[in-house]
């Protein structure tokens, strides 16, 4: 009974921050669409990804992939060479996060609403020696997340399309190591030989 009674205590609380965010964009159109497109970071910022860090804020776990001279690599929460294809799909994915709908000065009272109070998650990307981080809040029920980026101060509430951004949340639960080579065919496997059977 108290499960249950969790269950419908946690999805009021969810209809809530959702009719709160509906009212807010909708009703009291406090978010502009640009009009022209517009990205979250500059051509020159996402063209020169050299690393991505994801973390989750609520447990606090964390993965990492940077690009070296080896090429891109796994190094948290594990060590080891990354999938190649995989990262720069999402650093690509990155570099074109565009941008929906922006809310230039939330009030502070309106940034719970939008998760961005105590964010979920958190995405940083390098572009060199220089860091870049977005907070990520609440999933608008019309296919995108509230985030901000953090990097000289608070800025301005930007809507992003969602299932961009969950390709980078998705490497938090998957770690794009990459596989292990397959065996060419017509090669011996290696590793010890097989113990012969024992007479019958």
């Amino acid at each position: 009974m108290k499960g249950t009674q969790r269950t419908w205590l946690t999805l009021l609380i969810l209809a809530v921050i959702v009719g709160v965010a509906y009212y807010l964009l909708e009703v009291r159109k406090i978010a502009e669409k640009p009009e022209e497109t517009q990205y979250v970071w500059t051509p020159e910022e996402g063209q020169e990804i050299t690393a991505i860090e994801v973390t989750d804020l609520i447990s606090g776990t964390v993965t990492r992939v940077e690009k070296g001279g080896e090429g891109w690599q796994v190094t948290q929460p594990i060590t080891g060479p990354a999938d190649a294809a995989t990262c720069d799909s999402l650093a690509y994915t990155l570099s074109q996060l565009m941008i929906r709908r922006t809310i230039e000065n939330p009030a502070p009272e309106d940034l719970e609403a939008y998760g961005l109070q105590n964010p979920t998650y958190r995405v940083t990307i390098w572009a060199g020696a220089r860091s870049m981080g977005l907070e990520v809040g609440a999933r608008h029920p019309g296919g995108a997340y509230y985030v901000r980026k953090t990097q000289n101060g608070p800025g301005p509430v930007m809507m992003v399309t969602d299932y961009l951004l969950e390709e980078a949340l998705r490497i938090l639960q998957e770690p794009p190591l990459a596989t292990p080579p397959t065996p060419t065919p017509g090669l011996p496997a290696i590793g010890p030989e097989p113990a012969p059977s024992a007479a019958p």
